[in-house]
């Protein structure tokens, strides 16, 4: 029974149980894409888990997005520009590298759904499909309940806490130009301590226990 919950929970988020490249974070969710964003960047890194140096190509599809919105994809080699659809890459014996995703709002309030399948151009049958969602949610996953976890004090005078949920593993603490500060395992009734960071607003990013992005809430630190 459970073996058959986890080939539905697989095949649900695009998950090849058989490849041997895989894309982690999957499902890779990111929030608060604000339409005067320069851009929204979900992270996510492709692993040849194989002994051998592999030859793989991806191709990038629109499952969903907001008309004005425009997407792009970053591998282990560069950034492309949004025309670039499609590219090959090399990854030696158990190398992993750079598959993110990119959104460009350009002003415009919405959400996008965007695919990602990795396949070894020599094996076609090895091959995984990453799915990154922006200010969206993968169905059954309960929004209400992830848009009810908070940050408090807000402003803190550097010590704060966050809002007990079970699906949490690690806080995360950014400054606004997206650096990573500080990193803390998630616990409920767990204190968070940035009082050594200067003061102003950093971003506080909770990941659940398979690696996705929760929430984003902006703290302002008196």
């Amino acid at each position: 029974m459970k073996k058959n919950i986890l080939l539905l929970l697989c095949l649900a988020f695009g998950v090849n149980l058989f490849s041997q490249v895989t894309i982690t974070p999957n499902p890779v969710i990111v929030s608060n894409v604000m339409p005067n964003d320069v851009e929204g960047i979900a992270h996510s890194l492709a692993k040849n888990t194989l002994p051998q140096v592999r030859t793989y190509r991806w191709d990038r599809s629109v499952v969903q997005m907001t008309e004005g919105w425009t997407v792009a994809v970053c591998d282990k080699n560069q950034c492309y520009l949004p025309t670039v659809a499609s590219q090959e890459f090399v990854l030696g014996p158990n190398e992993e590298g750079t598959m993110d995703v990119h959104v460009y709002p350009n002003g415009i309030a919405g959400m996008a759904i965007i695919e990602v399948v990795v396949t070894d151009v020599n094996n076609a049958n090895n091959t995984v499909t990453g799915l990154y969602y922006f200010n969206a949610l993968p169905t059954g996953v309960n929004e209400a309940i992830w848009e009810s976890i908070d940050v408090y004090p807000n402003p803190s005078n550097g010590i704060f806490t966050v809002s007990e949920n079970n699906a949490a593993s690690r806080v995360l603490i950014f400054d606004l130009t997206g650096k990573l500060l500080r990193q803390f395992d998630y616990a409920a009734d767990q204190w968070y301590d940035i009082r050594d960071l200067q003061r102003g607003a950093y971003l506080v990013k909770l990941i659940d226990r398979q690696g996705a992005e929760m929430i984003n809430r902006l703290v302002n630190k008196m």
